[in-house]
């Protein structure tokens, strides 16, 4: 993961950048904002892995 203000290709030349082991299949997504206090924030994501919906007959 990286600082949205950045492209993907400026990953890992002006910031840190996170790896996030997730392996291939369907996830299901919530996200936070988060203030804790006045001088501080962020965004948390959590995946959740979600079953592929299966067509019906």
């Amino acid at each position: 993961m990286f600082d949205s203000a950045f492209s993907g290709d400026d990953a890992g030349q002006h910031m840190t950048v996170v790896a996030v082991d997730l392996p291939p299949g369907v996830y299901e997504t919530a996200t936070a904002d988060v203030e804790p206090d006045e001088s501080t924030c962020f965004r948390l994501h959590r995946f959740t892995s979600a079953e592929p919906i299966e067509p019906g007959p």
